[in-house]
């Protein structure tokens, strides 16, 4: 008898668990079974030799053909990408390709990027550690002064760009006095051609104006590219009286039809007269020429026209609005606030464009039920303690043109070097960082281990879809656990945990992928610490009521080819498509941009609804009126149903390209 009680109380436990995954979702790591128990690290050199014939981009360099001196800690940068994968001859992976990298190697003599391409169905076996590659530098041993134009991508950021490349702005470059330059090169990269061409897709350097490290990018609504801030330096004093000053000065738009840069300058003025090193108020270098600048961007119906800004959010207040069909009128600063509490920067924080959640903007009919003008500032700090409580989170609102600020819903305790991402269901998921100061060791006291954030939340709006009195609720904490052996990089640190120079990105399938980090340790700890090993978290929407994972049967689904490339803007794209009866009703037909990011920052991130109708199996799509809405390029398209208990449950992705 006591046996059969014992018996079920574990089945009682083991269903109560299931249960809470659909409550809290579930986090996975990796596992391929070549490191014994351990699941897969993504390092500094492979595990095995690969089982296959076709030659694999190897890990070791040209530079050193018998070392593993390409580096490591893959996932600093992250991004998905919108091509189909011929990983080898006859073998073709479907759209939806992650490339991440790291630090790259930098000397005063040699520069090169490394970095590595896994697919989600990489789920098993040898493919689970991805394929490594670098990029090599374009002219070893040249002078001093051309080392600004090398292939470090470490330090950039990226944009998927129409035609399907890459464009990575900016890098790093190791100088002569032993601290890490920018880079003056921008250059872009059909990845699709990364094992076929002799130069794998790459194209460039092209000069920009300044050198850029950790420079802020976006694409804009006319399929041009901007480039604004990144700094000279990562070591120089940050005070107005610094010569030669560290902020750049200027913003670029890079024309993909040409591979040409247009240079505009920021507003620069002299020092404050009673305070040399102080700035004026508004010289614009301290914000929008400084590392990783904040952008989206976001569109209203003014005057029954279609407009659309590249808003400025952050780190640093206040707001700057730029036209994007005019660069050359500068950015406009707006800095009034009814409450000042407003006025304060969130370093480490990060800015999400918010989608829109309210009951008649799910399947639109007009441009006005269509407009993203919403930014929400989560997290950071300006300080030694992250904001927490009422000051977590800020929503600027940009729907007449002008910001207006308001609270968002209060969350503590606070943390910066957070990561957020759109979810289908234009949900905004918020995970990792660390809860105390760790960049600033006159803060006391340091942060330690135990600090480290393993939270993980989903914010909502209010049934009405107002995000300002939405609420946030917990999600499955990340794994705990520590793989490491001692002696091991990452040794004492959970490989679940997410912080400075970590990433997060959306998966075609519905899932969350994240991975990397890698920062300064704390006083009397390691010098750095570090996660190697990327975790997949699958949301509650994956699974049904009883915690068992939904299939195909259970989620609406696309039926034949789910493909719509070189589609104009305002027009229909008709699919046949699959809602199962017991599931509840089509209501929302959602567009997510391909994107990723970095250090807090996720470039791009966009949630876009398509106005819809539906008879039978077959769907009628409208796509976005303008692309002020939706700037052109590749996005995934989700079918979202309401379930009965009220939730949303999304498809896979199908892919559309706005042309």
């Amino acid at each position: 008898m006591k046996r059969l009680t014992f018996l079920l109380l574990g089945l009682a436990a083991s269903c109560a668990l299931a249960q809470n995954e659909a409550q809290l979702g579930r986090w996975d790591f990796l596992y391929a079974g070549l490191e014994g128990a351990r699941p897969v690290r993504w390092r500094a050199f492979a595990i095995g030799q690969p089982p296959y014939s076709w030659p694999e981009p190897d890990e070791r360099s040209l530079y050193n053909p018998g070392g593993h001196d390409i580096k490591g800690y893959y996932g600093i940068n992250a991004v998905l990408l919108p091509f189909e994968w011929d990983v080898q001859p006859g073998e073709r992976q479907p759209r939806g390709v992650l490339m991440c990298w790291g630090y790259g190697w930098d000397s005063n003599s040699l520069n090169y990027g490394s970095y590595l391409l896994w697919h989600p169905t990489f789920h098993t076996g040898r493919r689970s550690y991805g394929f490594w590659g670098y990029i090599p530098d374009p002219d070893p041993g040249a002078p001093i002064e051309d080392r600004l134009f090398n292939s470090n991508i470490y330090g950039s950021s990226q944009i998927a760009l129409p035609d399907g490349r890459l464009l990575f702005p900016g890098g790093a470059f190791r100088a002569p006095s032993g601290g890490r330059d920018g880079l003056k090169g921008a250059q872009t990269w059909n990845v699709a051609e990364w094992n076929v061409a002799p130069d794998r897709g790459r194209m460039g350097p092209f000069e920009m104006a300044e050198q850029r490290r950790y420079a802020g990018a976006l694409m804009l609504p006319n399929g041009k590219a901007l480039i604004v801030g990144g700094t000279h330096d990562n070591y120089s004093p940050l005070t107005c009286d610094t010569d030669p000053n560290p902020f750049t000065r200027t913003y670029e738009i890079f024309d993909p039809a040409t591979n040409s840069l247009q240079v505009f300058p920021l507003n620069v003025l002299p020092c404050d007269a009673n305070n040399p090193t102080r700035y004026h108020f508004l010289d614009q270098r301290q914000h929008l020429g400084s590392a990783y600048p904040r952008v989206n961007v976001v569109s209203y119906i003014q005057n029954g026209q279609i407009q659309s800004r590249v808003a400025y959010g952050g780190p640093h207040f206040p707001v700057y609005l730029l036209d994007p069909d005019r660069p050359e009128l500068g950015w406009q600063r707006h800095a009034n606030l009814p409450d000042p509490s407003f006025q304060i920067a969130r370093l480490f924080g990060n800015a999400v464009l918010l989608p829109r959640m309210e009951p008649g903007a799910l399947n639109p009919q007009t441009p006005a039920d269509q407009v993203l003008s919403r930014v929400i500032q989560i997290g950071g700090a300006n300080g030694c303690d992250p904001y927490q409580g009422v000051k977590f989170a800020t929503i600027h609102d940009l729907s007449t043109g002008v910001p207006t600020w308001h609270n968002a819903p209060p969350l503590s305790p606070g943390r910066k070097g957070l990561m957020s991402v759109i979810l289908p269901t234009g949900q905004i998921m918020v995970l990792g960082g660390v809860k105390k100061d760790f960049d600033r060791r006159d803060c006391i006291p340091n942060w330690q281990a135990s600090d480290l954030s393993l939270d993980a939340y989903l914010l909502s709006p209010d049934a009405n879809g107002d995000w300002r009195t939405g609420q946030w609720r917990a999600l499955a904490p990340m794994p705990s656990v520590d793989n490491d052996l001692s002696g091991e990089e990452g040794h004492g640190i959970p490989d679940g945990a997410r912080f400075v120079h970590s990433s997060a990105v959306l998966l075609p399938d519905g899932r969350v992928w994240t991975g990397g980090g890698h920062m300064p340790g704390p006083i009397g700890g390691p010098a750095y610490v570090v996660n190697q090993y990327p975790t997949i978290y699958s949301p509650p929407y994956l699974f049904k009521s009883d915690g068992s994972p939904r299939s195909d049967e259970d989620r609406p689904t696309w039926k034949g080819a789910a493909e719509f490339d070189g589609v104009g803007y305002d027009k229909k794209i008709i699919a046949q498509i699959r809602v199962p009866e017991k599931l509840g009703e089509l209501v929302s037909v959602a567009l997510m941009s391909v994107s990723g990011g970095s250090h807090s920052s996720e470039f791009g991130q966009r949630l876009v609804r398509c106005g819809f109708s539906r008879q039978g199996d077959q769907v009628v799509i409208r796509t976005p009126y303008s692309p002020h809405i939706a700037p052109p390029g590749w996005y995934m398209m989700y079918l979202i149903v309401r379930a009965a208990d009220g939730s949303f449950v999304p498809s896979t992705a199908a892919w559309v390209r706005l042309n």
